[in-house]
């Protein structure tokens, strides 16, 4: 079988590339690495071979408890982060993180609280700590499991017996890595570390274990088995991410890294490398009560990799068709000779072709990161600065294409998938982004903890493409051509303080936070377009002369947003969960529109609300109902030169949750109502005007089922049903129909199955299937764009430290169109990409 088309030939322009010196230097320095390696791991097979007999003697002696856990060294400290509060959740989350299995009655729990642990401890050192004034002993039964025991006097003075629980550890640090795919935590919801089936909203938590399952590089890819959400709108882009959340367009604010806004324009657009990702959050429907201003269908949060206490290092190469070929490393543990000091330093390099012919997607990341904590039991300090820089080389990789010859038949044949139709020597997509900021937290006691994160973004992009504008009738092959340039810059500060209360008040417990953030931001953007000689699209001659095109957009856009927002989680009887929140924004926009002369200011003030129910029962359903709120200013002007009001948006959300106790899975199932306003929207009487009259709405349904089992399964399954209308516009025969590229349905599954024992114990095999519903090719709704299946597939050995892998996403090398915005806009989707890597880890 043709695994894949080598690809077309790479870009010539000038210069050597940097990411390509970096990737082939780091591709033979692993080269060796794993050549040494691999002589090491067979001399210490022989060594263990020739002393396995003085090492069988020394397991007859008797360990303790915590030396029986970890061999024949000396205990083994690690580190914790377990907040204050019940002490049922602390356990689980204290299992998760030790590794040992806990033993204990039912009723133990129950009303206790703890103060917390966080610090490097060794199992029974913390163990200890987080059972500190609680009145509960602890005795270790074998090497991992751990009986707890309090005294309850009965009616005669005995111990009442009561019936045993076994708790393995279900629950995880918010911010740090999780074993499988089902993550049971998330602080994107709430900003407080909050277990998933206690949060009165839609939320999806993409693991790092996921992500490498299915080599999942960029958010366009990561999003492929998420409900809800739809990545790659318009096809196979290697320069941004068009993401619709709920039907919606994200608009520029739908992405944030640790809880901090990415806000891009046009495109001068941030695009997150994922290896420097712990975990992508994704939260469905408005969220502007924690965070601001933002798109009604959601966001998307990525966690950035942290140190940690453990040493602990990677190196991997990859390489695959279109002459790809990456290497990446992640290293990290404490500083020497300090206690408190860790670091970690995340780094990639990529020298890239791709699906079109002459595009390239090279790039260079490092992610530095440096992080202090105090070792006090109380009044408990984390500082953690964090770095990235990142640049990227590529080029326009939506073609747009006509419909003729791609979507519908045209005589002179089908338009080949890797077709360029610019000009090598003028089409070019460069950005480089920094990004300097830091997490800051202390706990003064078992109530009060406060927050500061902080960041400082720059991004410089510059943006060249000759692109398609229709075919000429009389020959169905000249396409004729626009040239459009881009050049912007972009400044951005985001600081968000946070106050957070643990309270109990009689039977309820209160999680109380409040918080003020800061939002900068500073672009700078100018746009040309023009004409462009036409190509023959079915045999171009490449070589034209493209000039540069006129000016027709300079604008200036600085804008300060100052938010103020409360929150309350109350918790009644262990089952009822209330949240309610409530923010008050204020946004100052001044805008420059140099092209046309004129200055605006404007500032907007909104209040925004959230409201949710949640009852879990023990038998791990969830019912939940929730509202919520969003508002966006929008920073363009109408016709008389003013500023636009804000977009607003409203949800009703319902749904019911399943998690059955001592099980890794989660099921969600929701509905949800959502409505987005003053939408503006283009006259069709008058070309170029715009007013703020549109209203869209959403309605639909979602699946989502994620499930991690002991014996090497992992499971993922989702559906979306999303009716998409848009409800008011200024063209009245648009009103009642769907915008375009909106599906109706999405639909997804994946497998992955990890031998665990036997003679092919490492072996994975995975698998996937993804399917989009029809959509519209333009919004009057005039032709459809065809349904589609793309089948995933995974293979992957671990042996020693060493773990190789094969994937290949579109399998069966579909051809097919991802989406059309008129009869001269079509896009074609992800043509079979194969990759295969090895790595090696320690």
């Amino acid at each position: 079988m043709d695994l894949g088309r080598r690809g077309g030939p790479r870009s010539t322009r000038e210069g050597e590339n940097p990411a390509g010196v970096w990737c082939r230097g780091f591709v033979a320095a692993f080269l060796m690495l794993c050549a040494a390696a691999f002589a090491a791991a067979e001399g210490e097979a022989r060594e263990e071979g020739e002393m396995g007999g003085r090492v069988a003697s020394d397991r007859g002696a008797p360990l303790s408890p915590e030396r029986a856990q970890i061999g024949q060294a000396e205990p083994t400290a690690r580190t914790y982060d377990i907040p204050a509060g019940d002490l049922a959740p602390a356990l689980n989350l204290f299992a998760d993180e030790s590794g040992l299995r806990l033993v204990y009655g039912a009723e133990i729990a129950q009303g206790v609280r703890t103060n917390g642990l966080r610090g490097s401890y060794t199992p029974e050192q913390a163990l200890r700590l987080l059972l500190a004034g609680s009145g509960i002993s602890y005795r270790f039964a074998d090497a991992r499991t751990v009986t707890l025991e309090a005294a309850a006097a009965g009616p005669d003075g005995g111990a009442i017996p009561l019936d045993p629980i076994t708790v393995e550890g279900r629950s995880e640090n918010p911010s740090g890595p999780v074993d499988g795919y089902v993550a049971n935590v998330s602080r994107t919801g709430t900003k407080t570390g909050t277990p998933l089936i206690e949060t009165p909203q839609s939320i999806t938590v993409i693991t790092r274990d996921r992500l490498d399952a299915q080599d999942a590089g960029t958010i366009n890819e990561a999003l492929r088995y998420v409900p809800g959400v739809l990545g790659e709108a318009f096809g196979f882009d290697s320069r941004v991410d068009f993401l619709q959340y709920r039907g919606f367009d994200e608009g520029g604010v739908g992405v944030f890294r640790d809880g901090l806004a990415l806000r891009s324009r046009g495109f001068a657009e941030f695009r997150p490398e994922l290896y420097g990702a712990e975990r992508v959050e994704v939260l469905r429907g408005p969220a502007s009560v924690l965070y601001g201003q933002g798109a009604p269908g959601g966001l998307l949060n990525v966690v950035t990799k942290q140190p940690t206490r453990e040493a602990f290092g990677e190196l991997a190469v990859e390489a695959g068709n279109f002459e790809h070929y990456e290497g990446k490393f992640d290293i990290g543990g404490p500083v020497y000779g300090t206690d408190s000091l860790s670091f970690r330093l995340t780094g990639l390099f990529r020298e890239s072709g791709t699906q079109i012919d002459f595009i390239d997607d090279d790039r260079i990341f490092l992610a530095p990161a440096l992080k202090w904590e105090s070792q006090e039991s109380q009044g408990r300090t984390s500082f953690t600065l964090l770095g990235q820089f990142q640049d990227d080389r590529t080029g326009a990789t939506n073609q747009f294409l006509p419909a003729s010859g791609t979507l519908e038949s045209n005589p002179n044949g089908t338009v080949p998938v890797d077709r360029f139709i610019g000009e090598q020597d003028f089409d070019e997509f460069d950005r480089t982004t920094f990004a300097a900021g830091y997490l800051f937290e202390h706990q003064f006691d078992e109530t009060w903890t406060i927050r500061q994160n902080a960041r400082y973004d720059d991004l410089e992009s510059d943006y060249r493409t000759a692109f398609g504008a229709g075919l000429d009738n009389t020959d169905q092959r000249t396409l004729n051509r626009f040239a459009f340039t881009a050049e912007g810059d972009t400044g951005l500060v985001t600081v968000d303080n946070q106050a957070q209360a643990e309270l109990v008040t009689g039977p309820a417990a209160h999680t109380v936070l409040l918080g003020v953030d800061y939002q900068y931001y500073d672009v700078d953007e100018r746009q040309r377009f023009g004409l462009a000689p036409s190509i023959d699209i079915f045999d171009p001659d490449y070589g034209a002369d493209v000039p540069l095109p006129p000016v027709f957009s300079d604008t200036s856009i600085k804008q300060q947003q100052i938010g103020l927002y409360a929150q309350e989680q109350l918790k009644l009887y262990e089952n009822l969960i209330l949240t309610l929140g409530g923010r008050q924004d204020f946004v100052f926009t001044e805008l420059d529109d140099n092209f046309r002369g004129l200055t605006e200011d404007n500032r907007d003030q909104e209040f925004s609300w959230r409201a949710g129910l949640v009852y879990v029962f023990d038998a791990g359903i969830a019912p939940y109902a929730g509202y919520s709120e969003s508002f966006l200013p929008i920073p363009d002007t109408d016709d008389s030169g003013s500023l636009f009001d804000p977009e607003t948006g409203e949800q009703f959300e319902v749904g019911v949750r399943f998690q059955p106790p001592e099980s890794n899975s989660l099921v969600t199932v929701s509905a949800f109502h959502l409505t987005r306003q003053n939408v503006v929207t283009s006259d069709p009487a008058t070309p170029g005007s715009e007013s703020q009259t549109g209203e869209v709405r959403s309605r639909g349904i979602e699946v989502e089922a994620v499930a991690s089992f002991p014996f090497g399964l992992d499971l993922l399954a989702g559906y979306t049903f999303q009716d998409v209308e848009v409800t008011e516009d200024e063209n009245e025969e648009e009103e009642g129909n769907r915008p375009e590229t909106v599906p109706e349905h999405l639909a997804s599954v994946w497998a992955a199955y990890t031998v665990q024992e036997g003679p092919l114990v490492g072996l994975g095999l995975g698998a996937g299937a993804r399917f989009k519903g029809s959509t519209f090719g333009d919004s009057r709704n005039s032709f459809t764009v065809d349904e589609y299946v793309l089948v995933d597939a995974a293979v992957q050995y671990s042996w020693r430290n060493f773990t190789f892998a094969v994937n290949a996403r579109n399998l069966l090398d579909d051809r097919h169109v991802a989406s059309c915005q008129s009869e001269n806009a079509c896009f074609y989707g992800i043509d079979r990409t194969i990759t295969g890597s090895i790595s090696y880890r320690w």
